[in-house]
């Protein structure tokens, strides 16, 4: 059905949405919640530790220092 009624550049830009995406003024919540509205868009496949990645590189630096370099797996 995506095939039909989306333009062939959709999956592409929303990819592109999905590799810039950080939290900039949002609230924790929002990031998240526009976090997996655009994964589940985007249709791409990753490790639960890719996308933990993607979702700790995009928070605000300041969040990003007090987790500081816990383990990935104690998320």
């Amino acid at each position: 059905m995506r095939e039909v009624f989306l333009p062939p550049y959709y999956k592409e830009k929303i990819f592109n949405k999905l590799q810039r995406l950080t939290q900039g003024n949002k609230s924790v919540e929002k990031y998240v919640q526009e976090m997996e509205v655009t994964l589940m868009k985007a249709d791409q496949e990753e490790t639960p530790m890719a996308t933990m990645t993607r979702f700790l590189n995009g928070l605000n630096r300041e969040i990003q220092d007090m987790i500081g370099d816990a383990p990935l797996q104690d998320f």
